[in-house]
């Protein structure tokens, strides 16, 4: 599934590294670098555990070194989360495993992972999805302030929540009013068939703070149809696709009929000081590709301007025959992407993460 999750230089921070894989079976990758950081680096290995299911980059200790959280989706009573540590000189070592107060057997937790400072003391604090959390399974979000040594300090459902909503299936934070605070996007492409996406606000500081809804977006605010099936929210991104100083989000909806049955789309939206409002939609020229199922987003061609980088599991590439995944470039400009092919990449033996350097 080539095409399915990227990681880049501005998840991981500023500065050079090797790329990064999680390889959540037994797939081989064979890149020209790379290191490899197997569960049992971090711990006790476990079949089936899922380690690399998701990876993000954070500074978890202040200490102006970057570290990565790296779910384990399997791992114990519904999951867990290693933050690793980095000491100069040296590869990354075991750090703190972190999990749910009161864990849900098959949550899923670390399906989702963000991080950034929200409780002001130089540290990452970190967001983590398990989209198949509580009772009812309708999926939670779980934050873990480092004020309070990354112990879980807020874990929220949606409203309502039902069974397969998939809330915290996918996580996003970026400043998208312009307000010089961050907010969270949170994924539930299950919600009332379609999916929908929750955007909070961090509300209060310190160990006291928490996250609280402002906006509720599903495709309608970009005018299209809510369509059972959609997965609307499987898949988000944070990205600045334009000159003005804020950030724009990017939402797949990888099962949806754009063109033709299960092709996918995805959207842009921009917020400015008010809510989110329509950006665009881009649509792939086949059925069954899961168009949006991924994003990325990087200077590729060293223009001034951010490409976006949509991944499509379901597409054949140029040189094959069969359906092995492909990665779109939406090439951009200092004033915005340009809505223009670019390049299209087929598929080849890698893991599912993969940082753009």
């Amino acid at each position: 599934m080539y095409g399915r999750a990227f990681i880049q230089p501005n998840d991981w921070g500023n500065g050079p590294m090797n790329t990064v894989f999680g390889l959540q079976a037994s797939s081989v990758a064979e890149p020209g670098t790379a290191t490899y950081y197997p569960e049992s680096d971090f711990g006790v290995a476990h079949q089936g555990d899922h380690f690399g299911a998701a990876i993000m980059g954070g500074d978890f200790d202040n200490d102006g070194r970057r570290e990565l959280a790296i779910g384990a989706i399997d791992r114990a009573v519904g999951g867990e989360v290693i933050l690793t540590a980095h000491p100069a000189p040296g590869p990354l070592v075991a750090g703190t495993w972190i999990a749910p107060s009161f864990p849900t057997a098959g949550a899923k937790f670390g399906t989702a992972i963000a991080t950034h400072d929200f409780d002001g003391d130089g540290k990452s604090d970190v967001i983590v999805g398990a989209p198949k959390a509580s009772t009812n399974t309708a999926g939670a979000m779980f934050f873990f302030g480092s004020l309070g040594h990354f112990a879980q300090q807020q874990g929220h459902l949606m409203s309502a929540p039902t069974a397969g909503d998939d809330y915290g299936a996918a996580l996003a934070i970026g400043d998208y009013r312009a307000t010089g605070t961050w907010q969270l996007a949170v994924g539930a492409p299950g919600r009332n068939g379609s999916g929908r996406v929750e955007l909070m606000g961090w509300v209060g500081s310190g160990t006291s703070g928490f996250f609280a809804q402002i906006q509720i977006v599903d495709q309608t605010i970009a005018g299209q149809a809510n369509a059972a099936g959609d997965h609307f929210g499987a898949a988000l991104r944070t990205a600045k696709l334009h000159a003005g100083s804020h950030a724009d989000l990017v939402v797949g909806a990888p099962d949806k009929a754009g063109r033709l049955a299960d092709s996918g789309m995805a959207f842009t939206f921009t917020a400015t000081t008010a809510m989110f409002t329509a950006g665009k939609t881009y649509l792939p020229q086949a059925a069954g590709t899961h168009f949006g199922c991924a994003f990325g987003d990087a200077d590729l061609d060293r223009d001034g301007g951010v490409d976006l980088v949509i991944g499509a599991t379901g597409e054949i590439g140029q040189t094959e025959t069969t359906a092995t995944g492909t990665i779109t470039v939406e090439q951009g400009s200092r004033s915005g992407l340009t809505n223009q092919w670019f390049l299209r990449y087929p598929a080849f033996e890698s893991g599912p993460y993969v940082l753009f350097d």
